[in-house]
């Protein structure tokens, strides 16, 4: 299992023999997407992910369907109302940016690229706040020879680097809550949470934050998990 809807009601992920999302109220109503991953899914179960080699591609009520592009994409997130889909997209010079696509009810999709460095090689976002106003993600720049260092965005044209312009920290974010206060974060090897607000920041010895509630409840994942670790 790789997430679960904001509802509750669908779960999505991995599994043999492909990606899967799984309606709860169903009972065992699973459904195939095929070789790869569903990441995220929304409320009304459409899924976002990696199927049948379509990187760029989201599900809905037993539709696959490819974001339209000439250069690779990658979809990792969606709103809880599935209104806005978020991921990457590319450059003519093959870098990778940050994007998000609006979709619209008759089934269009307007795309928007966020603000990033110069120098970017590859960034992209991982998740998303509700209102798809605040998002995450991890940016490999070429100041730091392209290894990948943790951002988060408070607005589609302010990017920030978690450690600063100058100081090359390898890691991503993981998750944002809902309401784009807190973000999961790990960062050589090391995970933490991040209030977005104040910028103060908590790190953990379990190895993944996977999910924060909107008021700083953590879930981690690891050797040692922990369900509900109060932050702040």
């Amino acid at each position: 299992v790789r997430y679960v809807s904001d509802n509750g009601r669908y779960v999505s992920g991995k599994a043999f023999p492909g990606a899967f999302v799984w309606d709860l109220l169903e009972g065992n109503a699973a459904y195939v997407l095929g070789d790869g991953e569903a990441f995220q899914v929304a409320n009304n179960g459409l899924a976002v992910g990696s199927f049948n080699n379509l990187d760029g591609a989201y599900w809905y009520e037993g539709k696959k369907y490819s974001v339209n592009e000439p250069q690779h994409v990658s979809l990792a997130t969606v709103t809880p109302d599935a209104k806005i889909i978020g991921g990457f997209s590319k450059l003519s010079n093959g870098a990778s940016v940050p994007t998000t696509w609006k979709l619209n009810e008759d089934g269009s999709l307007e795309k928007e690229v966020w603000a990033y460095p110069s120098d970017v090689a590859h960034v992209s976002i991982i998740d998303i706040s509700a209102d798809g106003s605040i998002a995450v993600g991890k940016a490999g720049l070429s100041r730091f020879g392209g290894v990948e260092a943790p951002m988060y965005w408070t607005s589609k044209t302010n990017s920030v680097l978690l450690f600063g312009e100058s100081e090359s920290v390898p890691g991503t974010f993981t998750c944002v809550s809902a309401n784009g206060k807190y973000a999961g974060f790990r960062a050589s090897g090391v995970p933490g949470i991040l209030n977005i607000e104040t910028g103060e920041m908590k790190t953990f010895s379990t190895d993944i934050v996977n999910a924060i509630t909107d008021d700083g409840l953590v879930f981690m994942a690891g050797s040692d998990p922990v369900v509900g670790t109060t932050t702040y």
